[in-house]
C-alpha cells in the first residue's frame, strides 16, 4: 500500500479513502480489511498512539511497564509491541531494498562511463 500524506489528499480521495466516513474502496491490511483510512486512528487519538510509541522506546531500553520478563507483561501490551516491530521490520527492509536498487542504477551509470 502506497503511503498517505493527508495534507496531500484532495477532498475527493478523502472521501474514496475513507478519512472522514467509511470508504468508497476497501483497504486491506494484512488480510483485515479497512472501511477507513488507516491513518484514521492515528488523528483520533495521536495520545494514545503516541504513549503506545513511548512504550516501545522504553522497551528497546529494557524497560517493561510490569514487573518481571517479557513473558509477564500483558498480552495487549505485547501484541502492540509486535504490530510495531512489524511495521519497523517491514520500513527497514523496504528502505534496504530501495538503498540496493539505487546502488545498482548508480553503478550502472557509472560502468556507461557516466
Amino acid at each position: 500500500m502506497p503511503e498517505r500524506n493527508c495534507l496531500a489528499c484532495t477532498d475527493r480521495q478523502k472521501i474514496t479513502r475513507g478519512c472522514d466516513t467509511d470508504a468508497k474502496e476497501i483497504t486491506t491490511i494484512d488480510g483485515d480489511a479497512l472501511t477507513r483510512c488507516p491513518r484514521r486512528p492515528l488523528l483520533d487519538k495521536p495520545q494514545r498512539f503516541g504513549y503506545l510509541f513511548w512504550l516501545y522506546r522504553q522497551k528497546e531500553k529494557g524497560y517493561l511497564p510490569e514487573r518481571g520478563g517479557l513473558n509477564d507483561q500483558p498480552a495487549k501490551y505485547l501484541a502492540y509491541m509486535g504490530i510495531i516491530d512489524r511495521a519497523l521490520d517491514f520500513c527497514t527492509s523496504e528502505k534496504q531494498k530501495k538503498e540496493e536498487r539505487q546502488r545498482r542504477r548508480d553503478a550502472a551509470l557509472k560502468g556507461r562511463g557516466r
